[in-house]
């Protein structure tokens, strides 16, 4: 496993995954609460936007649709 970079939310980090994915690179977005390496999906960060209590449900749909 290698650094690729570094991204600060869940926003800023599944669009960065997106735009990175080209379906030839095996990418990864991890993170290490408390010590504990843990992995994510793209799928994950999307459903927890989609949760948060501030997020617009037309900017997020925008948003997605605009970095696919």
């Amino acid at each position: 496993m290698t650094l690729h970079e570094v991204t600060h939310g869940r926003r800023e980090t599944l669009h960065r995954w997106l735009q990175l994915d080209d379906g030839h690179n095996l990418l990864a977005i991890a993170s290490a609460p408390a010590g504990v390496l843990r992995e994510h999906t793209p799928g994950e960060l999307a459903a927890e936007l989609r949760q948060a209590p501030d997020t617009d449900d037309a900017r997020l749909t925008d948003e997605l649709a605009g970095w696919l």
